[in-house]
């Protein structure tokens, strides 16, 4: 009996052991590459002296970036761009404290749910941050609480709040019944937003980051649909980016 306690005992200490020093690794390994995770915003891709996060046509064509379906020049369409850079995100974390001024979890690269749209269609030339503060100056009053919530504002970009009305406004909305793709947004009444993965018949997969997830990761359905339900007693919009 002694023999089968010391046995348990030894392999239940493996297995703290085990666990802690994954959970270290995890942590230096998403330390180390949150150092390189936005560098791409600083990049000049068509040599034009005006960095990409800034830039309204960042492959120098002729074509501005909201106009052009291939907006980095790679020749690879935005969504595809975009689908390749999302799946990149899942086991990233989710920061629980994105709303102070310096969130401490930044240093570890944890993102946000919208973060997931504004991250990974930046990897296609299409920086939502720009667009979104340029579009509240054409139309400003699409967007609620303007006192505060406005373009000088750091997390303006980064609120489902903003970006919804945004994307009502440029006709991206969906109507109701309309076949999902690969690409295409799920967001929530009450504020929260997932990219679709994969489309099967009349079910689909997100890649979504969520403070009930803890980490990204892809989610079914008919949890997103659930949560939707059960929080906010609202089905979900669903939006397809286009550019034209």
């Amino acid at each position: 009996m002694k023999k089968i306690i010391l046995i348990a005992t030894f392999s239940l200490a493996l297995l703290i052991i085990s666990a802690a020093l994954g959970a270290v690794a995890y942590v230096f390994a998403m330390e180390n590459s949150a150092k390189t995770l936005y560098n791409h915003r600083n990049a000049d891709t068509d040599g034009d002296e005006i960095p990409d996060s800034m830039d309204d046509d960042v492959d120098g064509d002729g074509v501005l970036n909201m106009d052009d379906p291939d907006a980095d020049g790679d020749g690879i369409p935005n969504v595809s761009d975009a689908l390749n850079a999302a799946k990149k995100l899942i086991g990233r974390p989710y920061d629980l404290f994105n709303e102070l001024t310096v969130s401490p979890m930044t240093k570890y690269g944890a993102i946000v749910c919208i973060d997931v749209v504004l991250y990974s269609y930046e990897q296609s030339g299409i920086y939502f941050e720009k667009e979104m503060r340029d579009y509240y100056k054409k139309k400003p009053r699409i967007f609620s609480d303007r006192s505060w919530n406005n373009p000088y504002d750091k997390n303006f970009a980064r609120r489902v709040r903003n970006f919804r009305p945004y994307c009502s406004a440029k006709g991206f909305i969906l109507e109701e019944g309309a076949a999902l793709q690969p690409g295409d947004l799920v967001i929530f009444a009450g504020g929260h937003i997932a990219m679709i993965e994969k489309v099967k018949g009349g079910d689909f997969i997100t890649i979504e980051s969520s403070s009930k997830k803890i980490i990204t990761k892809r989610t079914k359905k008919a949890d997103i649909m659930k949560r939707s339900m059960e929080r906010y007693g609202k089905d979900v919009y669903f939006t397809r980016l286009t550019w034209d």
